[in-house]
């Protein structure tokens, strides 16, 4: 029995693994002393409801796959009770190295606030999945799934879940002195 693939599947096999295999220069390499700028639009949904906004952050590399950083993010509700609500967070974040691929993980506690029953900033940590994509050392874009869980008792315990684009710039940072 013989395999035969038509031409246009052979094109984009071959576009496909082009896109996958980086050239030498481009490998990802989230490592030491890399300060990564990132900015993007999220949805998040809270009792149900859904909210759009915008989430920025930076990070620092201390070691290879061990940076430190700070993160903001804000937006709007739209169910029946509308309202604005925001966080802001820092702490650890571990990551890896796959050829363009760079997956991590954070746990940042901060402050949450908005939102009908907490119109006072709230202890929170946010917890968040992700992934980048570097087809350069210069830039990357990725998606971060996020769990912000409040940590003191409210009259409103609910949990918020974020998921959000990310669009990131990356520079040596002795090469910004």
């Amino acid at each position: 029995m013989r395999f035969r693939l038509s031409s246009r599947r052979s094109a984009l096999a071959a576009l496909g693994a082009a896109l996958l295999i980086p050239p030498p220069s481009a490998y990802a390499q989230a490592g030491q002393d890399e300060l990564q700028l990132s900015v993007g639009p999220a949805l998040t949904v809270l009792h149900g409801d859904l909210g759009a906004g915008a989430e920025a952050g930076a990070s620092l590399g201390l070691a290879h796959g061990l940076s430190l950083g700070v993160h903001a993010g804000g937006g709007t509700h739209f169910g029946a009770d509308k309202f604005a609500f925001g966080g802001l967070f820092a702490g650890p974040a571990l990551s890896a190295d796959v050829v363009s691929f760079v997956p991590f993980v954070t746990v940042m506690p901060g402050v949450w606030f908005g939102g009908p029953a907490a119109p006072h900033p709230q202890l929170a940590t946010r917890v968040s999945l992700g992934v980048d994509y570097r087809r350069r050392r210069s830039w990357s874009g990725g998606v971060e799934l996020g769990w912000v869980p409040r940590l003191a008792p409210t009259p409103d315990p609910a949990a918020a879940f974020v998921v959000a684009l990310r669009l990131s710039a990356i520079r040596d940072r002795n090469a910004l002195r």
